[in-house]
């Protein structure tokens, strides 16, 4: 299956999980106090400063340096000040770091200027993770299953150095290289897309958050930069948004067979289905259909609706409210998030859907049955299980949301690898699912027990 998938031999050397290179970012202590006075200030607001990344090298790609790179911290409810106390600055004798994640740009200071091709590139720490791999496995799978959207990642080894501030790198902790979702992952996928032969279209990248459900195409909620942000073609809002009024329009009033003519023409359906059914069976509670978030959309120049998935956080076994495993994954989350529960209504669809369940899930060469995952997980493990913590470094949160331990908030310290979901985790049997363990919580096992979903014979 992974044959089908993104074959790109660049980004594959970038993006490799069988390697596990150190990563440094080297800061003047101005600028890092700059960046934590902005936080203080805004904590929601994108504040840039200069670094250096540092590329320790991995078997295909030589160590490196990439200057004057633009850096700033990350995320919604992951966001974290990296280190002290508000109104702190750097402490050069007795820091206390904060996990936090950074969005690096290569270009936006030296014009042109990538690593390896790309001018951009995410950090992400392991959030609430005590086997540390549950969102790197969740987005490999859409390479395993061929399935060309789901954006690259892998694992590294991660440093930030005040470089004249303290002499010692800080060591905080393994974090996530991942794809960034914009103009390099578009260029990638041309070709997949359909873009390699334009059409008559404006292309639209959109990021769905706070509650971007596609349910309700009235103007202030199209609108609504906060909920559907533009991420391309920005000067060019005003058409975007009536695109996806009318996308949404149609979603939501079209039936039977006026429906399936419209989705057959605006979307890749096989791809839609496909690609959700990975996100339903890796147990994603915090996606579109339960939570009209963390997700990415794109409309081709021929104005062909693309679904992208960004975020797996809370997968496999990690989650609340249902559980995780068992949830019908034909009435999956909220019937008020309509792109997929109204697209299941067309026989032809759900046919999809169900097939791509039995493809991923089946003994043969599903990459989710448990004898493919079981050995994907052991051998991440024994890249990473040497460098999973440094009991030398205090790591505590900004905030109860953002998540960066992986105990109860008032422990504060991190733990060696366990094979069980976050501390937090309810509904169900989630807390007692297991990745490696073999037999009834093995959530593989009963996620993809094939009872789940009935058979269809095309």
């Amino acid at each position: 299956m992974k044959k089908d998938a993104l074959r790109n031999a660049e980004l594959e050397k970038i993006f490799d999980l069988e390697s596990l290179p150190v990563v440094t970012l080297e800061i003047k202590v101005a600028d890092w106090n700059r960046l934590l006075d902005a936080f203080d200030e805004a904590p929601g607001d994108n504040y840039w400063i200069p670094g250096d990344f540092v590329f320790g090298g991995n078997p295909q790609i030589p160590s490196q340096t990439v200057s004057n790179v633009a850096l700033r911290v990350r995320g919604n409810s992951s966001r974290n000040r990296p280190e002290g106390e508000k109104g702190e600055h750097h402490n050069p004798v007795n820091p206390v770091w904060r996990q936090a994640s950074f969005a690096l740009q290569f270009a936006r200071n030296v014009p042109g200027q990538t690593f390896e091709g790309l001018s951009r590139l995410d950090l992400k720490f392991i959030r609430e993770d005590p086997a540390r791999i549950r969102e790197v496995y969740s987005f490999d799978l859409y390479q395993e299953a061929g399935v060309y959207s789901g954006p690259l990642i892998s694992m590294c080894r991660f440093y930030v150095s005040i470089i004249d501030g303290i002499s010692t790198p800080a060591y905080f902790g393994l974090y996530k290289l991942k794809e960034f979702i914009e103009d390099d992952y578009l260029e990638n996928r041309k070709a997949f897309f359909g873009d390699d032969q334009p059409g008559d279209f404006t292309p639209f990248l959109w990021k769905g958050d706070n509650d971007s459900a596609l349910n309700n195409y009235d103007p202030s909620v199209i609108e609504d930069r906060t909920v559907y942000d533009l991420r391309t073609n920005t000067s060019k809002r005003a058409e975007a948004n009536a695109q996806l009024t009318s996308f949404v329009r149609n979603l939501v009033t079209l039936e039977g067979e006026a429906l399936k003519v419209w989705a057959n023409k605006t979307i890749d359906v096989r791809l839609l289905m496909k690609s959700y059914l990975i996100n339903v069976i890796c147990g994603n509670v915090d996606d579109y259909w339960s939570n009209a978030n963390n997700y990415n959309f794109y409309f081709n120049t021929h104005g062909k609706f693309f679904f992208i998935p960004n975020d797996f956080d809370t997968t496999l076994g990690t989650a609340w409210a249902k559980d995780a495993a068992r949830q019908d994954p034909l009435n999956w989350g909220n019937f008020d998030h309509p792109l997929i529960q109204r697209l299941l209504t067309i026989a032809e669809f759900k046919h999809m859907y169900i097939n791509a369940f039995h493809e991923l899930t089946n003994s043969t060469d599903g990459p989710f049955h448990v004898s493919k995952s079981i050995p994907r997980i052991e051998k991440w493990y024994a890249l990473i299980k040497d460098y999973l913590w440094d009991e030398t470094i205090h790591f505590g949160c900004d905030s109860d949301d953002a998540g960066c331990v992986l105990q109860p908030q008032e422990t504060n310290y991190q733990t060696p690898f366990e094979d069980t979901p976050a501390w937090w985790t309810s509904g169900g049997e989630n807390s007692t699912y297991r990745l490696l363990e073999r037999g009834e919580n093995n959530f593989f096992e009963v996620s993809g027990d094939p009872a789940r979903m009935p058979q269809i014979h095309d």
